[in-house]
């Protein structure tokens, strides 16, 4: 499996406000020209983020998987899908009719070129695999089952009802921090 470079943060919640004005105060540089505007913003910025380094430096977060590539998706249908994504731009800022015509006709064309370019890779893979069965069976593998689709999430509701319940304890948590209050539980007036 193929992994993608890790992605980097920093953590923020390991921050102390004190550290960072000492660190900023440490890392102060000596002249800031406040005559050019450009250099006095990279000076500000290169020193922000020097100080921000030396308290939480940029971590790298868990690897994740690469998504498999679609080795059938060549330049022209890059370029397709670049023209298709202007005419769409061009037509929600002029609102023109003729323009939306155009946008559909792309729309429908598009999906018809990526099944061509589908057709002509696996047929060119399969013709220069004649002569080993074992390339033609991964050929055919690859083609009977096709990129998996990444996991979809649970459904909108449960996570809305994990939402709810999660706010719930939190409530309760707070009632029972003070315990001269009273409870979610109890009757209004009673």
């Amino acid at each position: 499996m193929n992994i993608r470079t890790p992605l980097r943060r920093r953590k923020w919640h390991k921050l102390k406000a004190t550290e960072f004005i000492n660190s900023l105060e440490k890392k102060r540089p000596g002249n800031l020209n406040t005559n050019n505007i450009t250099n006095f913003t990279h000076s500000v910025n290169k020193w922000i983020e020097d100080s921000l380094e030396e308290i939480i430096p940029l971590s790298s977060t868990k690897k994740l998987p690469r998504k498999k590539s679609a080795p059938w998706f060549n330049a022209s249908l890059l370029e397709k899908k670049r023209e298709c994504r202007k005419q769409e731009k061009k037509w929600r800022y002029t609102q023109d009719d003729s323009v939306k015509r155009e946008y559909k006709n792309m729309i429908r064309a598009y999906p018809l070129e990526i099944k061509k370019a589908q057709a002509t890779y696996y047929s060119d893979k399969i013709e220069a695999a004649a002569n080993s069965p074992k390339e033609i069976f991964n050929a055919l593998k690859d083609l009977i089952h096709p990129i998996e689709e990444p996991e979809t999430m649970d459904s909108p509701q449960q996570h809305v009802e994990d939402l709810a319940s999660f706010f719930l304890c939190k409530i309760q948590d707070i009632y029972v921090a003070f315990p001269n209050q009273r409870s979610c539980d109890d009757e209004p007036g009673g």
